[in-house]
């Protein structure tokens, strides 16, 4: 056994035995007494939770997916209206802007299909829906008005329960 450690609590070493003060308990007698209510909590020495490792992710929110919606819809609205002007300047006939618009005009239709395809998938709790919703938040951030709604929806997307969870 270890030698007790100078009057405060801790864990040994090997992370097995927890010194209370008084003397040595095992690592399931002290849980057993904490989850009673009894005794000082532990004093952390470990480092913060890796993310990757499982067990250490932040648990998802109820009522992001709520919030995803409603960002995935603000984010078609807004794509949309960027794909409709494209498409009404591009069909003007005083349009000398040459293969430049319509670049930016399949660009603004990639974003509108992402964001509507993402939207119709979070709104049907579809398998897929969190991968589109995470594509449709960078796709729209490459707009510096697309960023307002890319790192919400990002956010949303990664904090929001799978879709087998039937919850708001």
């Amino acid at each position: 056994m270890q030698q007790p450690p100078a009057g405060q609590t801790q864990w040994s070493a090997d992370g097995k035995w927890w010194w209370d003060g008084t003397r040595w308990l095992p690592q399931e007698a002290f849980m057993a007494r904490q989850l009673q209510g009894y005794g000082q909590p532990p004093v952390a020495y470990a480092s913060p939770p890796v993310y990757g490792v499982p067990g250490t992710y932040l648990a998802p929110s109820t009522g992001m997916r709520t919030f995803l919606l409603i960002m995935l819809a603000l984010s078609t609205v807004f794509t949309g209206l960027l794909t409709l002007f494209g498409l009404i300047g591009e069909s003007s006939p005083t349009n000398d802007s040459g293969t430049t618009g319509v670049v930016l005009f399949i660009a603004f239709l990639v974003m509108f299909a992402v964001s509507a395809i993402a939207l119709i998938g979070v709104a049907n709790r579809a398998s897929w829906s969190k991968v589109a919703a995470f594509a449709a938040g960078v796709v729209v951030s490459l707009t510096c008005i697309g960023v307002l709604l890319g790192i919400p929806i990002m956010v949303a997307a990664a904090r929001t329960p799978n879709p087998s969870h039937r919850s708001a």
